[in-house]
């Protein structure tokens, strides 16, 4: 069952792909790993590569067990989980999850977690959540919220052309809703020809086990804002190491 994070996903279907390695290379990737954080009966490996279609950088964190013992005609073993992260165009340092999958017998035993982790503490990088997130990673992103040294906020980007295209009344409608979800401007950038306006506002743990925006009956969503004029807000969650 995989776990993904590619809109809010009703339910999760079909068998991802989690890598599996033959006896040499595996032996390999032991020899290069270090121990996973906090369940030091495992191990991990970073491998970095660009992903030539869009020019940018590629960071896939790979969690083995090291004593897994060979299987199946062709001797190989699985890989407990593995984190796939892409160079944001948007923002400094920081990565957005393509995808992060787990092995069947390893859900709910917070390898996923782990890996988030090492992304913030270890390599010391923003995560952006995925465009859309299955149940499971809902839920991953309420466990980083409570994670000591680990800061999750919400994000929300406004493109230049909403200023214009937007009648006066249904403007002010959305930047009343922005400033009332305690958002805070911290800067824009420019992508396919458009300047974005980027705000930042705090979230909290709703009672389901997802992030909620913190203020009460806010216009705007952490899982997107379905309503004109709040539709025009792409809203997402950033995790920043904020620790020792």
């Amino acid at each position: 069952m995989k776990i993904n994070e590619i809109s809010k996903m009703s339910h999760i279907t079909g068998k991802d792909w989690v890598p599996v390695y033959g006896d040499m290379p595996f032996k390999g990737i032991v020899r290069q790993s270090k121990p996973l954080p906090g369940m030091e009966q495992y191990r991990y490996i970073i491998r970095t590569n660009k992903d030539l279609e869009n020019n940018a950088s590629v960071i896939r964190i790979i969690a083995i067990d090291p004593k897994a013992k060979p299987s199946g005609h062709w001797k190989t073993r699985e890989a407990l989980g593995i984190l796939s992260i892409k160079k944001h165009p948007w923002f400094t340092n920081a990565y957005q999850v393509e995808k992060i999958m787990v092995a069947d017998e390893f859900q709910g035993k917070g390898i996923g977690k782990t890996l988030y982790s090492i992304v913030l503490k270890t390599l010391k990088l923003t995560l952006l959540a995925g465009g859309d997130q299955s149940h499971a990673g809902q839920r991953s992103w309420a466990s980083l919220y409570s994670m000591p040294g680990v800061e999750v906020t919400g994000y929300g980007l406004l493109e230049d052309g909403v200023f214009e295209d937007l009648r006066p009344e249904s403007l002010t409608l959305l930047l009343d809703a922005i400033v009332d979800a305690g958002a805070n401007f911290i800067g824009k950038i420019k992508k396919w020809g458009n300047t974005y306006h980027i705000f930042q506002f705090p979230v909290q743990v709703a009672p389901d086990k997802i992030l909620q925006i913190a203020i009460k009956n806010s216009k705007i969503d952490v899982y997107g804002s379905g309503n004109y004029p709040f539709s025009f807000v792409d809203t997402g969650l950033m995790a920043t190491w904020i620790g020792k």
